[in-house]
């Protein structure tokens, strides 16, 4: 089958009826995902997926009602990819916004590195590694500049595989959002983002998720309770939530 014509089907209703039938598993996963996220996202809400891969996470945040998702990936396969999702052969789009940049701490040019084009371990961030990479060329942006672009987001999940920290480094007003952290390897640099967000909006609150299904493991606590809880976790990977105090 065409690939554009299978990446639509995955986001369409036939999608669900046939994995409804032969794995339910796999679409009450998707509908947990979805449950949780209303928590962030209230109807209608802008939203902002930093490292959006091939859209996954882009598909919740519509299911749960956002009103616009700005999809933001430097990886020129995977903006095909969500193209065929949420643009192509639709008579109405998606209200899905992609863009091919890269979001750090200032606006310029850097080098995607990938072990293949569309690979969800796709970095701006120098990879050591025994294999082969692509590199591709991409612009930078920061946060601020596409907030003055679309506005202020509801909510704003970043995984840009350890490129985290120059991110944050790039918003200055704070928004609810999520960063991925691989443990233990990157727990300094998930630290580091904290830091970044204490230092910036001392008013915040942390917690985690290891599957969203499970939801909040810690509530929602202060930095430094935080810091204690961060340093206890012992999952393989986590995304760490940041809000500011209500």
């Amino acid at each position: 089958m065409n690939t554009a014509l299978l990446n639509r089907l995955r986001q369409s209703w036939l999608y669900t009826a046939y994995w409804s039938w032969r794995r339910p598993e796999i679409i009450a996963r998707r509908d947990g995902e979805v449950n949780f996220y209303r928590a962030f996202v209230k109807p209608g809400a802008l939203v902002f997926d930093i490292g959006a891969n091939h859209g996954q996470k882009t598909d919740v945040f519509l299911r749960a009602g956002a009103g616009r998702v700005v999809a933001v990936d430097p990886d020129p396969f995977n903006i095909d990819t969500l193209m065929d999702k949420f643009w192509r052969y639709r008579r109405y789009p998606l209200p899905v916004e992609i863009r091919q940049k890269a979001i750090s701490s200032r606006k310029g040019r850097a080098k995607l590195n990938a072990p293949f084009p569309g690979s969800a371990l796709a970095s701006i961030t120098p990879v050591q590694s025994d294999g082969a990479f692509t590199e591709f060329d991409c612009l930078t942006v920061t946060l601020d500049q596409f907030v003055l672009e679309y506005g202020l987001p509801a909510f704003i999940k970043i995984d840009v595989e350890g490129h985290e920290l120059q991110v944050l480094q790039g918003l200055s007003r704070p928004v609810p959002l999520s960063f991925e952290v691989n443990l233990p390897e990157n727990r300094a640099k998930g630290e580091a983002c904290m830091v970044e967000l204490e230092r910036k909006f001392p008013e915040g609150e942390f917690s985690y998720i290891v599957e969203c299904a499970d939801g909040l493991q810690s509530g929602w606590r202060p930095y430094a309770e935080f810091l204690k809880v961060y340093a206890r976790i012992s999952a393989p990977s986590i995304e760490v939530f940041w809000r500011p105090a209500p």
